[in-house]
C-alpha cells in the first residue's frame, strides 16, 4: 500500500503535486515501484495484488519486458481470469507485438465461447482486437472484428456507435464507400447527440482517411 501511494502521488499532475507536498504528502515513482516490487516478490497474500499493481504502473512507464511477464504469470496462474488474458493482449498490443498481440485476443475470444470465464468482456475485446488489426493494416480482418460486436451481448450503446464507425471507416479505407455508409447510417440511426454520431455524419460527407 505505502509502494502503491508513493507512486500515485508522484504521478499527479504538476498542480496536485504542490498541493500534496504543502500538505507534507510526498512520493516518488521509483520509490513506489521499488516497494510494490518487494511486496510482489515476498509471496502471502499481498503477492497476488502487488504484481497486479506492478504490472500496470511498469506498462504506465512503458517498461513492457517486465510489465509483460508479470501479466503472463498471472493470466498463467489464473487462468480463468478474463481480466488477466486481456491485460496481457493489451501490452503485448502496447509493446508493438502486434502478431502476438491479436492471437491473444483472438484466443481470448475463442475460450469465451466455450464458456472458460465467468464474465468476459467480449466487445470490448474485439473492438482492441480490430484496433490491432487496424494498425496491421489488414484492414478486411478489422472490418469483421468490428462487425462482430453486434453480434455480441454485453455491449452498451457507446460500445456498438464505436464498432459500427470503426467498421465504416476500415470500409473507407477498402474504397467500399457504400458499405461504409451504410455503417455510418448505421450510427446516425442510434439518435443522439454523441461523438460517434457527430463523427459519422461528418464521414458521410467526408471519407475516412488515415491520419
Amino acid at each position: 500500500m505505502v509502494g502503491v501511494y508513493n507512486y500515485i502521488v508522484a504521478a499527479l499532475p504538476i498542480y496536485e503535486r504542490v498541493v500534496a507536498f504543502m500538505l507534507n504528502i510526498k512520493g516518488g515513482k521509483a520509490e513506489g515501484i521499488e516497494s510494490i516490487r518487494e511486496a510482489a516478490g515476498a509471496g502471502g497474500e499481498a503477492s497476488v495484488d502487488a504484481k497486479t499493481a506492478l504490472s500496470l504502473f511498469l506498462a504506465r512507464e512503458h517498461q513492457y519486458p517486465e510489465a509483460l511477464s508479470l501479466m503472463h504469470e498471472l493470466y498463467g496462474s489464473y487462468p480463468h481470469n478474463f481480466h488477466y488474458g486481456l491485460s496481457e493482449a493489451g501490452l503485448l498490443r502496447s509493446s508493438g507485438k502486434l502478431a502476438e498481440a491479436v492471437a491473444a485476443y483472438r484466443e481470448l475470444l475463442a475460450l469465451a465461447q466455450r464458456n472458460v470465464f465467468p464474465q468476459p468482456l467480449l466487445p470490448r475485446t474485439a473492438i482492441n482486437l480490430g484496433l490491432t488489426l487496424h494498425t496491421q493494416g489488414n484492414y478486411h480482418a478489422a472490418a469483421d472484428a468490428f462487425e462482430s460486436v453486434a453480434q455480441m451481448t454485453g455491449a452498451d450503446r457507446e460500445q456498438a456507435a464505436r464498432a459500427k464507425l470503426l467498421a465504416g471507416e476500415m470500409h473507407d479505407l477498402l474504397r467500399e464507400r457504400d458499405a461504409a455508409t451504410r455503417k455510418y447510417q448505421e450510427v446516425i440511426a442510434m439518435n443522439g447527440d454523441s461523438i460517434e454520431i457527430r463523427e459519422a455524419r461528418r464521414l458521410l460527407k467526408d471519407p475516412y482517411h488515415e491520419p
